[in-house]
């Protein structure tokens, strides 16, 4: 493996920067996609027997006992819940709007991996085969 990695000449290595990178961030992806999971329906029990008795303030206590991208958006829309429907559809949207920006951490760097690493597979071709001319032009061929 390492003989062939060697053969591939130098763009192998940005090559294998590539890979690593990408692997690191979908390692950490995976970790806090992981991390921020939460049982929701037990979540949103909870705050539903709360809200149901009109205990708004510890309807917002329950949701700092657990954590996760929906416990952030619903305290949102708690914390507004006695100034009207719009300002509370205003408070879940900029919340949500939060949360999906954090969940989308590192795609842009996954993209622009996906997009180069091609490249420079097709540029180690080309000069591989700038390479091998290189070598018949100066043996000939018979």
């Amino acid at each position: 493996m390492l003989e062939l990695f060697e053969k591939g000449g130098p763009i192998m290595y940005p090559l294998l920067l590539c890979s690593v990178i990408a692997l690191v961030v979908v390692l950490w992806r995976f970790y806090e996609l992981h991390r921020v999971k939460v049982n929701a329906g037990e979540f949103m029990q909870s705050v539903h027997e709360h809200l149901t008795r009109n205990e708004i303030e510890d309807a917002i206590e329950t949701c700092d006992d657990f954590t996760g991208p929906v416990v952030s958006i619903v305290k949102a829309g708690l914390k507004k819940y006695r100034r009207g429907g719009e300002e509370i559809a205003n408070a879940i949207e900029n919340a949500g709007s939060v949360e999906v920006a954090k969940l989308e951490q590192g795609l842009l760097i996954l993209l622009g991996i996906a997009k180069t690493a091609p490249l420079l597979g097709f540029l180690g071709t080309v000069a591989g085969m700038i390479g091998s001319m290189t070598t018949i032009g100066q043996i000939g061929v018979e």
